[in-house]
């Protein structure tokens, strides 16, 4: 049995099963989602019923939570569906040092924020959700002593020794805050990491780009991968 695995969901039929460009036999490829009929030549695809009544949370708890429903791999590398594989996810691994020296790998924000109280700003300006409920989080996380300035990544792809005591830790909390909170991950998730002290490595925006490098490259929501090849 292969030991790494890249893994997405799809909830509410937000995103098209993208099949990637290059494929790792070493690796498996797994998409958990509430659609029977979605199938793929290369992604294991899991049906699996939402507890939620909010697909986008039905989707992420997969997202946040790999140590649960993937317990028998080493290594996940989680995926928005949005995104296309073009190459070796080894190479990526490898940018990680294989994942000795920290036990997840993060991408900075591709927009040039570094902080999540102008995450949060961003967020209700955008009407993406709650002002209230956002409000409430960050006056929480303010009166906790959390600083201004101290990093903001795009979650859109995350690489992790997940079954690790420092990750599933630093998951459970993160699960806590958006179930609390806001779905936006990008509010809670470098709060948890700061109040847990937990190692990462950071792939630092410009020189490497979320959307646009050599292995991933963003497409919108729903767009069909015939009309991008």
């Amino acid at each position: 049995m292969n030991k790494k695995v890249v893994y997405t969901a799809i909830y509410g039929k937000k995103d098209t099963l993208k099949n990637p460009l290059f494929i790792n036999q070493d690796w498996d490829y797994v998409c958990f989602t509430d659609n029977r009929e979605l199938e793929s030549p290369t992604w294991n695809c899991i049906y699996s019923e939402g507890v939620y009544k909010d697909p986008v949370r039905n989707a992420k708890i997969f997202k946040v939570k790999p140590y649960e429903y993937l317990q028998d791999y080493d290594i996940s590398l989680w995926m928005d569906a949005n995104f296309l594989i073009k190459n070796d996810l080894n190479s990526f691994l490898s940018k990680a040092k294989n994942l000795k020296d920290t036990n997840m790998l993060l991408f900075q924000h591709d927009q040039g924020r570094n902080c999540i109280y102008d995450e949060a700003r961003i967020i209700v300006a955008d009407h993406k959700d709650s002002p209230d409920l956002v409000q409430r989080q960050m006056e929480r996380y303010k009166n906790d002593g959390y600083p201004p300035n101290n990093g903001l990544a795009a979650n859109s792809i995350l690489l992790r020794r997940h079954n690790s005591d420092d990750i599933k830790e630093l998951l459970n909390m993160w699960w806590e805050e958006i179930e609390n909170f806001s779905r936006r991950d990008q509010l809670s998730f470098f709060y948890c990491i700061w109040k847990l002290s937990t190692k990462y490595y950071l792939l630092k925006y410009p020189n490497i780009d979320i959307r646009n490098n050599h292995w991933f490259s963003w497409l919108p929501h729903n767009y069909e991968l015939q009309r991008w090849c």
